[in-house]
Parts: structure tokens; C-alpha cells; sequence
């Protein structure tokens, strides 16, 4: 994904300023280099990036057309070729989605439409919840737009990561024929965690580092 690769630079790029200072002794500078090429031949991220369809639960009021019920939002089915096949209504309301376990989420995926007819959402919104239930953030009403008849999958990346969710809210305030809804599935970002190399190459740079202000 292409806010994955993002992410790792960012990563790289934190260490490679601090490399470029010039302010540890030469093996530390030694070690960074090494960490460095690890981290742009192996990524430094964790490859796991989305929390998985199977990893949580949809439910809504909004009542369902027969045949497309809520549980199809996030059945792992994302191609065309059961064109019948994602979450519909002819209503617009709210759809939560509760998490197995805590995330730091970075974006939102979706699917839009479920015959790529522009039956899709339209406008619509999010809201992050931890795992008491208490708003986290919320991002601005009606700020993401779905695409229209689109097929392949939409990455919507948040301005800053969300830390420590356990339920999201979409709020769907129109559809692109109204107030029909039609989803294909959903999925969320999550941000990558360091890899144990790159978690060990730091710790020893940050203990040559403590050694040479002996």
C-alpha cells in the first residue's frame, strides 16, 4: 500500500537526519548505517497493516435490503465476481463496527457499491471510540466522499494516526442515488509496528549512545 511505503520513509527518514547530525561517536554512526540499510532492504515495519475482516463485527440499525445483510460488509469477498455480494439499504444511518481488540488506525477502506451501478455512499463520516466507549475524535461531518461506481478499493488516511481504538463509527449522511446505501466491504489501516531487528537496532544505538556520555 502506498501509505505503507509513507510510513517506512518516515521511519528511515527520522534516522537518517539523526545520522546526518553528526552528533554520536563513530560507532554509533557505524551501527545507524548498518540499521539503515537493514531497514531499506527488509521495510522496518511489521507487514501485517489492516486490522482484517475477520477481526470485527458490524452491526447497525438501518434496516437491510433482503439478501445484503450487515454481516456481508465484512466477509473478505471484495471482488466483482459475486456481483451480489456487500451490505445494502435503502436508508441512511449509522453502521458500528467493533474491533477485537485495541488499534491504532491510520485509515479507512472501502469498497463502494455492490453492482458498480453508483449506488454507492456518498458523504459520509467517522468516529473513533476506545475500549470504555468514550469518544476518542471524530473526524469533521461529512468529510469523506465515496467514489462513484468504483470497483477497486479506496484508502481514506487520516491526517494523524487514532491511538487505542476499539469501535468505529461511519455515518452515512447520502448516497450517491439518495438515501440507498450499498457497500462492498470495509477494512481499517493500522500502523505499523517496528520490527524486532529494527526494535534492537535501536536499543543498542541507544546504548552506545548512553556509553559515549560516560
Amino acid at each position: 500500500m502506498d501509505s505503507t511505503r509513507y510510513r517506512v520513509r518516515v521511519t528511515s527518514n527520522v534516522l537518517q537526519e539523526i545520522y546526518e547530525m553528526k552528533i554520536m561517536p563513530p560507532q554509533a554512526r557505524s551501527l545507524t548505517a548498518a540499521i539503515l540499510t537493514i531497514g531499506s532492504l527488509v521495510g522496518g515495519v511489521n507487514a501485517a497493516t489492516t486490522v482484517g475482516f475477520s477481526n470485527f463485527t458490524a452491526t447497525t440499525s438501518v434496516t437491510p435490503q433482503a439478501g445484503f445483510p450487515i454481516s456481508m460488509i465484512n466477509d473478505g469477498i471484495t471482488g466483482t465476481a459475486s456481483s451480489l455480494n456487500g451490505f445494502a439499504s435503502n436508508s441512511l444511518g449509522v453502521i458500528s463496527f467493533s474491533l477485537n481488540q485495541d488499534y491504532n488506525l491510520s485509515s479507512f477502506l472501502l469498497w463502494n457499491d455492490i453492482v458498480v451501478n453508483n449506488e454507492g455512499i456518498d458523504d459520509f463520516s467517522l468516529r473513533f471510540y476506545d475500549s470504555s466507549d468514550l469518544l476518542i475524535t471524530t473526524s469533521a461531518a461529512t468529510n469523506y466522499v465515496g467514489p462513484v461506481g468504483q470497483v477497486a478499493v479506496r484508502e481514506y488516511i487520516f491526517p494523524s494516526s487514532v491511538m487505542g481504538v476499539r469501535r468505529v463509527e461511519l455515518d452515512v449522511a447520502s448516497g450517491q442515488l439518495g438515501t440507498r446505501i450499498e457497500i462492498r466491504e470495509v477494512d481499517f489501516g493500522v500502523v505499523p509496528e517496528p520490527t524486532s531487528a529494527t526494535l534492537l537496532g535501536l536499543g543498542c544505538l541507544g546504548l552506545m549512545l548512553r556509553r559515549s556520555r560516560k
